[in-house]
């Protein structure tokens, strides 16, 4: 499935969004680290209400961050970054993070 149409938003935190009706996946592309994510499932009300927020990232955090099932790199498996194996590996509670040193 390729990615729907983004729209390039006044963020200094997020670069664009997209939406797809069709599998209720928003595309978020931030601009520090690089990178597009996918969350679903997104109703798509929650997309119109992103794109006319005025504070993108506040309202990415509020709504949509925490809320849907999974978030991923666009074109990566889950659990492929060093964030999201912290999550999947903890440590007698604690985050690991392979490579860096605690």
């Amino acid at each position: 499935m390729n990615a729907p149409e983004m729209r390039t938003v006044g963020s200094s935190t997020i670069a664009a969004i997209g939406y797809d009706p069709g599998a209720r996946e928003l595309y978020v592309q931030f601009h520090s680290p690089p990178g597009t994510y996918v969350y679903y499932p997104v109703d798509a009300a929650v997309f119109e209400e992103f794109l006319r927020a005025s504070s993108k990232g506040d309202y990415f955090n509020r709504k949509v961050k925490g809320t849907s099932d999974e978030a991923r790199p666009r074109g990566r498996a889950p659990g492929d970054t060093p964030f999201e194996r912290a999550i999947a590996h903890p440590v007698s509670g604690a985050q690991y993070i392979p490579g860096v040193a605690v």
